[in-house]
């Protein structure tokens, strides 16, 4: 039998470049990165530590929709995460080469009711723009990466 490697999927490589831009960036701030295994699936990308703070992080590298407010995942990695961040406080990062932007909130803070969020449809649960904290701003240089894997078939304006 022939070995599966993630690594060969495009959509692997996108979400690699928007993990090697957090981790360096994380690096930057004096941060610890412990990574996963690429070979085998994992509930989270990486380990972060920093002055004895532990914290788990899964990195989206997508946009937001493009008519609402908001960026969402699928329910069944969420249900994952909610279990990770049982043992470790967890963070969920989107990387969005359309805002070109990095924002992120933890766990706890995106489990929180805040009007319609998280707002749950068709196996998605999706999170309000306004309850995310922002990391950094995409360079251009790093967009046309992200870009260059990108499957939408439609324009954002």
């Amino acid at each position: 039998m022939e070995h599966f490697n993630l690594q060969n999927k495009e959509l692997v490589t996108k979400g690699n470049i928007g993990e090697n831009i957090i981790s360096s960036k994380l690096k930057e701030k004096g941060y610890v990165i412990y990574e996963a295994d690429h070979e085998v699936s994992h509930p989270i990308d990486f380990i972060a530590i920093k002055d004895d703070v532990i914290r788990a992080i899964e990195i989206k590298t997508k946009p937001a929709r493009k008519f609402y407010p908001d960026t969402g995942l699928d329910i069944k990695h969420w249900e994952k995460y909610l279990k990770v961040n049982e043992i470790i406080p967890s963070y969920i990062f989107f990387v969005d080469e359309i805002l070109k932007k990095i924002y992120y909130n933890s766990i706890d803070e995106l489990k929180i009711k805040k009007g319609i969020y998280p707002l749950k449809e068709n196996n998605i649960i999706y999170f309000a723009l306004n309850n995310m904290k922002i990391l950094m701003n995409l360079d251009e240089e790093q967009v046309k990466q992200i870009k260059n894997y990108t499957k939408r078939n439609y324009l954002y304006e």
